[in-house]
C-alpha cells in the first residue's frame, strides 16, 4: 500500500512518486480524507510507452477487492495532470507499456 509523504512548508501538505518499468498495476494510494476545498494534483509522467490512473470509492475495508474506474483522460501515451474533485478512497498507477509514472501533490 502507498503512503502519502508529508512535506515540509506552511501548509500541510502531502506528496507521492511511484515509477514503473514492469507489471501492471501499482500497489493502491490510500487518500486521506482533507480539508474542504484542498486539492490533489495527479500526474502521470509519460517516459515511453502509455499508461493511466484508475481511482476508487470502495470502503477501505475493501481495497483488496475495490471496483476500480478509469480516470476522465483514459490511457495516455503523453504526460497528463489532473485534478481529484471527488472523495476518493485510493487511486493506482497502471502501466499498459514502457516507463510510466505517477505523482501525487496536494
Amino acid at each position: 500500500m502507498g503512503i502519502l509523504i508529508k512535506r515540509q512548508g506552511r501548509f500541510q501538505s502531502w506528496e507521492y512518486q511511484e515509477t514503473m518499468t514492469s507489471g501492471t498495476y501499482s500497489e493502491p494510494l490510500r487518500i486521506p480524507p482533507f480539508e474542504p476545498g484542498q486539492q490533489i494534483s495527479v500526474s502521470l509522467v509519460i517516459d515511453t510507452g502509455e499508461g493511466k490512473i484508475q481511482f476508487t470509492t470502495s470502503g477501505d475495508d475493501n481495497i483488496d477487492s475495490a471496483i476500480w474506474q478509469d480516470w476522465p483522460l483514459g490511457a495516455c501515451i503523453e504526460t497528463q495532470s489532473d485534478l481529484l474533485l471527488s472523495p476518493v478512497t485510493a487511486i493506482r498507477l497502471v502501466r499498459i507499456s514502457g516507463t510510466v509514472t505517477m505523482e501525487v501533490v496536494t
